[in-house]
């Protein structure tokens, strides 16, 4: 027999996409209670996750209700992607630096990166 030439490569479901285009996850993945990181974001930009070629994907979800702004690269602003409480973004195809800053005060982000 012939070799396969349709095979499926994975399986996933479509997210729908958030502001700049990353995806909202529209459900809870990630708690205080469950594995991931937790870093504090204040007013100065804070690495959320630094660069890893080996990331297969990452979760980042608020859970303050301070609203970050993220930023898929360094230097954050609050002009970048806003995180308000309970937010929960994800990506599956970016590998580099991701960096975030509060307005005022500070924040706790929970991370998983696998």
């Amino acid at each position: 027999m012939g070799t396969e030439t349709n095979q499926v490569k994975w399986v996933g479901v479509r997210l729908a996409a958030g502001e700049n285009g990353l995806p909202v996850l529209p459900y809870q993945l990630a708690t205080a209670n469950e594995p991931g990181a937790q870093v504090s974001v204040g007013t100065t930009v804070t690495t959320i996750l630094a660069a890893n070629a080996n990331r297969l994907a990452c979760i980042i979800k608020n859970m303050s209700p301070t609203t970050v702004y993220i930023k898929l690269g360094s230097g954050a602003t609050i002009i970048s992607f806003e995180l308000e409480e309970g937010d929960v973004i994800g990506t599956d195809v970016y590998t580099g630096i991701i960096t975030g800053i509060v307005a005022s005060g500070s924040a706790t982000i929970s991370v998983i990166e696998v």
